[in-house]
């Protein structure tokens, strides 16, 4: 057995087991409650989020550091991207990615970094009677992301992994944690028809002075076709599982005009039954020229408001 193949089935059983150990994660933490690390379930770029954040079995652009890390073999140019997400409750979200090639035998690389800031917050306390009672103090809370991805492909797989470093900040307290994303793509014998699998945010509990919360554990499976001529129209679509909550599913797509102007759309069941079936929308549009893009997307949280995504992209 040559060299390759011994560390290509080395890499294929070591996905397999941390498949399995995830598994056996969903259910440590059946009975545990509410996640830690919300921010993490933020979608991030305007093109995946206006397509009902399906991205999973399409994952071809810098994007996949978040989505799929098995994406990343797919990228032969550099590729850069940055994100503003204005959220709701006036809570800012932004993002910065970067993918670097190397070569086909050695892989891509990849990084990013994200934060998310919420404004300030009245500061109450609890009198001697357990009522809450408002202060004249005012207290802020963050969260930040850095991400390290790596993807190469196969064979007939695009595999890769991300290590995250999470921290987070309520007040004066601190909490941090770390977590790895596994993901993989698979080019199926249909023509035009791949499939994906992305494992996101296994990894430590993150803990606030005397409680630790796990993270919010996700697989994710995904599929994408394309059609028409070049391939001008791609529909997608994402089963997530989460470690908390029920299972969702999100279906979109994205149609090309000259190669240009892009016009999406998507729908996801995550936020239907608490918001309205309306939260459940996204549309988006994107311009692209010579390798340079301008992404947006809008998606309603019903009476929470309205939130919009910018997304900057470069390839070079």
């Amino acid at each position: 057995m040559n060299r390759k193949i011994w560390w290509r089935n080395i890499l294929l059983l070591s996905f397999v087991a941390v498949i399995c150990s995830s598994a056996l994660s969903i259910i440590c933490y059946a009975d545990v409650g509410e996640a830690g690390a919300q921010f993490l379930k933020i979608g991030v770029g305007a093109r995946p989020v206006g397509m009902g954040e399906c991205f999973a079995g399409l994952a071809d652009d810098v994007n996949a550091i978040y989505w799929n890390p098995g994406g990343l073999s797919r990228i032969e140019k550099r590729e850069a991207t940055m994100m503003y997400n204005r959220w709701f409750q006036d809570i800012e979200y932004g993002y910065v990615a970067y993918a670097h090639p190397v070569s086909e035998e050695i892989g891509v690389f990849g990084g990013a970094v994200s934060y998310l800031v919420v404004g300030d917050m009245d500061r109450t306390k609890v009198d001697v009677d357990g009522d809450m009672m408002e202060t004249n103090d005012k207290f802020d809370a963050s969260d930040m992301l850095i991400t390290l991805s790596y993807g190469r492909k196969i064979k007939m797989v695009n595999a890769g992994i991300s290590l995250k470093y999470i921290k987070s900040k309520i007040d004066d307290e601190n909490a941090a944690g770390f977590a790895v994303d596994l993901g993989c793509l698979y080019t199926t014998p249909v023509p035009k028809l791949d499939v994906g699998l992305a494992v996101q945010n296994l990894g430590t509990k993150i803990r606030f002075i005397s409680k630790a919360d796990p993270l919010p554990l996700n697989f994710r499976l995904g599929a994408s076709y394309k059609m028409l001529e070049k391939d001008a129209l791609t529909l997608v679509m994402d089963v997530n599982i989460p470690v908390e909550g029920n299972i969702n599913v999100h279906a979109g797509g994205e149609y090309w005009l000259l190669n240009m102007v892009a016009l999406r759309m998507g729908y996801k069941t995550t936020t239907v039954k608490g918001l309205g079936a309306l939260s459940g929308l996204s549309v988006g549009c994107g311009f692209n020229y010579r390798g340079y893009g301008i992404d947006y997307a809008w998606v309603p949280y019903g009476d929470l408001g309205n939130t919009h995504r910018i997304s900057l992209t470069a390839k070079f």
